[in-house]
């Protein structure tokens, strides 16, 4: 699992359920991943753009049950602290692109539509290696942005204000760093010894 590729993966999963959707809604339409700017889909419309805004971190502190278990070819387990991982809120805007506004109105609502069922990606949805097969990705709906930062963001690109959905996705960023091996205490004993007579009385 290389989860430092967390980012990228996600962004090309929704990609991924996006155009799997678009087909069984019978719309063709591309779907890329990047900047959304005319520019980049001129040459491939109609199409859907996925693009990354921005990426919120959180570093929370280190707790007892962030350990890590190892296997020996003994079969004996080996102990290791590591450090909590990194919390990631990752925006995503959902942009749509044709030659006729009504078509990309139409796109945008289609692609809205997959994304609302489908909202939590499995296994079988997730592109890439930056996640375990048990993990799931949850996909949220952004239902209020200011119109202020929404002009913002499209000047920001050099493109005029647009329709567009913003999504947000939570996930986990792992640190690789162990420490050294916990050596656990599994028992004690105590004896008490005489002083005078130097024998152990238990």
């Amino acid at each position: 699992m290389n989860n430092s590729a967390v980012i990228r993966d996600v962004g090309l999963t929704i990609a991924n359920v996006l155009s799997t959707g678009l087909k069984a809604h019978g719309a063709k339409a591309n779907v890329l991943v990047g900047p959304p700017q005319r520019g980049q889909f001129d040459k491939r419309l109609p199409a859907l753009g996925v693009s990354l805004l921005s990426v919120d971190a959180f570093q929370r502190p280190r707790r007892p049950e962030d350990v890590s278990q190892e296997a020996q070819t003994d079969g004996s387990i080996r102990e290791y602290y590591v450090d909590a991982p990194l919390d990631l809120e990752l925006e995503y805007l959902l942009t749509s692109w044709a030659k006729e506004l009504d078509e990309e109105a139409v796109l945008l609502g289609t692609g809205m539509k997959v994304l609302l069922e489908c909202p939590l990606f499995e296994k079988q949805h997730i592109v890439g290696d930056s996640f375990a097969e048990e993990d799931r990705v949850q996909l949220v709906i952004q239902r209020e942005v200011p119109l202020e930062r929404r002009m913002l963001l499209f000047q920001g690109f050099g493109e005029p204000l647009r329709g567009a959905a913003f999504y947000s996705v939570p996930v986990l960023l792992y640190s690789e760093r162990k420490s050294a091996e916990i050596k656990r205490v599994i028992s004690r004993h105590v004896g008490i010894t005489d002083r005078q007579s130097g024998r152990r009385m238990r």
